[in-house]
């Protein structure tokens, strides 16, 4: 009978083990055709930490263990969803203020789904280790351990052997491999031993942006005003999106008709910072961690935005509606020789919304300051990123909630953020001087499923102010065909200067 138990119960270890393989799975998206072998070894890494867990904690704690597992489950499932990659230890390392900043707003934008499936999960698994196992005593626990650790360092030492080279896929950080290989735990405390800033800086490809839209519409001309406009969450599906036969971006729809646009893939990478931080350093981006996070990372290079700016003859300005301390953008930005840099809390006092649990400007507000510092006669340069479509989209007061009145979904909200961004984007347009260089882009898609489906396109406008409007900057106008990346559109924002 003791022994009938102790099958059921292997069995039931590895069914739990079945299932953190599964959540590993999903966190790689990586096919399951690929790498059987390492697939199966990992399989057997997992049900040697079950055992070895299950041997250490009494009968009492399993739903403790089953319920952090869970959790655990929730936080690297929601995060690979959201980024579209593995949650690298060195990403929680630089980002946990940031990722903190999100906990008061987390309930609106979580994925409700996934959290009811999850909460089926561990009642299941509390249903089946309370039936299915009994209390070990001494000698079967001290099996269980033994033979865990044994899988363990089997299983770890015959992957290394035969990878040969795990230390260097490490340094590179090859992606999803080594989750896919090896899972969380191995992978985080490896990270954690092996990777310092040198290591992480070589994350960043030394290699020039990818060029395709120069390489299709031009280089941009010289201006002697330049608006670069970083729009918070702005997918490229809301472009001629109708409601009941309003139009959520009126402004923009007759600004692509005039001016010139592009479809660019955007997906959503470590925040929206890793977009500006490649579009102003020049530099293609790590997938692993932020520029501007690093001490080491050279925002005095030549070859910056700003530094090109400069050598043209350009005065350079950065505004944001947010505080500077995220992202480390105001001590990153303050290397780049900006001659006016303005967050949140360098505007005068006045009326603020609140975003990520923080006093913000408004877009309003912020085009407003914008606009106030034009100098005429002088070749400027002004870099903005706009905030109030940032997730979960509730910075607007109901008052300023124009598409939709009473707002009740998050795609409600979303709408009327992007319709209050167009609003005043074209006010500030129409009242920029005439000859200003306006390119406009989205950091990252939304994640809202705006038109029948989640996108990951953003749209890059292009156009000029002329005294009867806009027109294009360019020899082509319309819509740019191509398959496009925020790489693509760093380096046309930087060919005005090369």
């Amino acid at each position: 009978m003791v022994k009938r138990y102790n099958v059921l119960f292997i069995l039931v270890l590895l069914f739990f083990a079945v299932e953190i393989f599964i959540v590993q799975h999903y966190c790689t998206n990586i096919s399951f055709e690929r790498d059987v072998s390492y697939k199966i070894s990992r399989l057997i890494i997992d049900l040697g930490w079950v055992l070895v867990i299950f041997s250490c904690v009494k009968k009492c704690a399993y739903p403790f263990v089953v319920f952090f597992t869970i959790l655990f489950s929730f936080v690297v499932l929601s995060y690979s969803f959201e980024f579209r990659s593995p949650l690298f230890f060195t990403t929680i390392l630089y980002q946990a203020r940031e990722a903190a900043a999100l906990l008061p707003d987390f309930w609106k934008i979580l994925d409700k789904k996934l959290l009811i499936f999850l909460s089926f999960v561990f009642v299941t698994n509390v249903i089946v280790f309370d039936k299915y196992t009994f209390t070990l005593n001494r000698a079967s626990k001290r099996f269980m351990f033994i033979l865990g650790v044994v899988i363990l360092s089997g299983t770890t030492c015959w992957m290394n052997a035969t990878a040969a080279n795990f230390v260097i896929k490490l340094n590179k950080i090859a992606k999803a491999d080594l989750f896919e290989h090896y899972g969380f735990l191995i992978t985080w405390t490896a990270e954690k031993i092996l990777l310092d800033e040198s290591e992480l800086l070589q994350t960043f490809p030394d290699r020039p942006l990818s060029n395709k839209i120069t390489k299709k519409i031009g280089r941009l001309p010289s201006c002697s005003s330049i608006v670069v406009v970083q729009a918070e969450s702005l997918d490229f599906e809301v472009l001629n999106l109708r409601l009941e036969d309003r139009e959520v971006t009126p402004f923009l729809n007759q600004v692509i008709e005039d001016g010139c646009f592009c479809k660019i893939k955007a997906p959503h990478i470590l925040g929206s910072a890793s977009s500006d931080c490649m579009v102003l350093t020049q530099k293609p981006r790590s997938k692993h961690v932020l520029g501007y996070l690093l001490d080491g990372y050279d925002f005095t290079s030549p070859s910056t935005l700003v530094s090109m700016a400069k050598k043209n003859g350009y005065s350079c300005n950065f505004y944001h509606g947010y505080n500077g301390t995220f992202f480390n953008r105001r001590k990153a930005l303050g290397k780049m020789g900006f001659a006016k840099i303005l967050f949140e809390e360098d505007f005068p006092k006045g009326t603020r919304s609140t975003c990520l649990s923080r006093d913000c400007l408004l877009d309003g507000q912020l085009f407003d300051f914008m606009s106030s510092f034009v100098v005429e006669n002088k070749k400027q340069l002004d870099f903005c990123i706009t905030l109030t479509a940032h997730t979960p989209f509730t910075t607007l007061s109901l008052d300023k909630c124009k598409m939709l009145k009473e707002p009740v979904t998050l795609c409600d909200n979303y709408l009327n953020s992007i319709n209050y961004f167009d609003s005043v984007l074209g006010k500030y347009v129409m009242a920029s001087k005439t000859g200003t260089l306006f390119l406009i882009y989205g950091d990252h898609n939304s994640h809202v499923e705006v038109a029948g489906g989640e996108s990951v396109f953003v749209p890059y406008i292009l156009f000029k102010k002329t005294p009867d409007g806009v027109c294009s900057p360019v020899g082509q106008k319309g819509f740019v065909e191509g398959q496009y990346s925020l790489e693509d559109v760093a380096e046309n924002i930087g060919s005005i200067f090369r």
